[in-house]
């Protein structure tokens, strides 16, 4: 196999959207549409299969990440992160922030070993008071890497309104206003996935990406890829303990509308809770299906819609999944650098289900 990075640099602000739909009506529950810094796996993989379909010109598989497959062939990717091509730096978008993936992984390592520890609902809710205040003081001793990251990347709304058009005339639409929240980059910054491929093909083109026409320049790149050359020494240590930082959403199973019709009793048994061995425990790893030990999950699960397919006209499914930014325990792991590339769930191979082992130091 060869690997290497994509890299995309935007060729202007750019629009992605959180899941869930917006209603413009100035009278209704939502008018605001939040955006993400960086763009979701199937975003991503979406924009390369469009690459290539232009190239074929057919289309063949049962679904949506079938029909991804077929395009790509046989390739891996990895991510999603943005990319300082000046200084090198890899940042990741973690609760609606971006973070310097080294100074991430070390702060979600000293935390999780506090989380661990915690064997009720209060002590866990203890915990979370002794992380935030955690947080609170990275925070002040970090205000460099925070303008750093500013100038990378930064958000800022922009107001529209409905217009209704008759006779070649727009009108303004009564009571119809929204306000979507793009993300301004600087020249340095790059939306980058790393890939794997039995045959990468060193590429360029300018690609549609997000929401509104946003575009950019790709680059398929045959160089290291961005977090085995971050990580790699610290991949080649033995340890008995490993973290698994999920940084996309981990989609736990394959038959969405089966799965979907429990989701309900799914979500309030492990919604926003600290997940630790029980029943669901057992369940969730069974769907995971990964070939080493877990041994605790920390985090969230919520129903991920993963874009709309163009090719059929419609939304892709929604899956329960794990939410990114959450923690694997794991231990027996062989290859951490096999873990990162392999993943977990379903469509992990397009991006989904990516973590980063880092060890989880006594």
């Amino acid at each position: 196999f060869m690997r290497g990075i994509v890299e995309i640099k935007p060729l202007s602000s750019l629009l992605f959207r959180e899941p869930g739909e917006i209603d413009p009506w100035v009278k209704g529950p939502a008018t605001v549409a939040r955006g993400r810094y960086l763009p979701s796996p199937s975003t991503i993989a979406g924009a390369l299969a469009f690459i290539m379909y232009k190239r074929k010109k057919c289309l063949k598989g049962e679904d949506w990440v079938d029909e991804i497959r077929y395009l790509l062939g046989n390739i891996k990717l990895r991510g999603t992160y943005l990319f300082d091509v000046k200084n090198g730096a890899v940042y990741i978008e973690h609760k609606n922030n971006l973070i310097e993936l080294t100074n991430l992984l070390k702060n979600i390592s000293k935390y999780t070993k506090i989380l661990i520890k915690a064997k009720t609902f209060h002590d866990y809710e203890q915990s979370k008071n002794i992380i935030a205040s955690l947080q609170e003081k990275g925070r002040k001793e970090n205000k460099q890497e925070d303008n750093v990251m500013e100038n990378l990347a930064e958000k800022y709304d922009k107001i529209g309104i409905a217009l209704n058009r008759k006779k070649k005339i727009k009108i303004v639409k009564e009571n119809y206003l929204y306000s979507f929240e793009y993300t301004s980059y600087s020249s340095d910054a790059r939306i980058a996935v790393d890939i794997e491929g039995s045959n990468l093909i060193e590429y360029e083109d300018i690609i549609r990406i997000g929401g509104k026409g946003g575009k950019g320049v790709v680059k398929i790149k045959n160089t290291d890829p961005l977090i085995p050359k971050h990580l790699g020494k610290e991949w080649e240590k033995n340890h008995t303990q490993w973290i698994l930082y999920a940084v996309s959403p981990i989609l736990v199973s394959d038959i969405s509308n089966a799965i979907v019709s429990n989701s309900k009793e799914c979500l309030s048994n492990m919604k926003g809770a600290c997940i630790i061995p029980s029943l669901k425990f057992d369940e969730m790893k069974s769907l995971l299906k990964a070939d080493f030990e877990i041994k605790y999950i920390i985090g969230s699960i919520s129903l991920v819609a993963t874009g709309y397919s163009l090719s059929r006209n419609r939304r892709k499914p929604l899956y329960p999944a794990i939410d990114k930014g959450s923690i694997i325990v794991a231990e027996n792991i062989n290859d951490p650098e096999d873990v990162y590339w392999k993943g977990l769930g379903f469509a992990s191979d397009i991006g989904y289900g990516t973590v980063i082992p880092y060890p989880l130091k006594p």
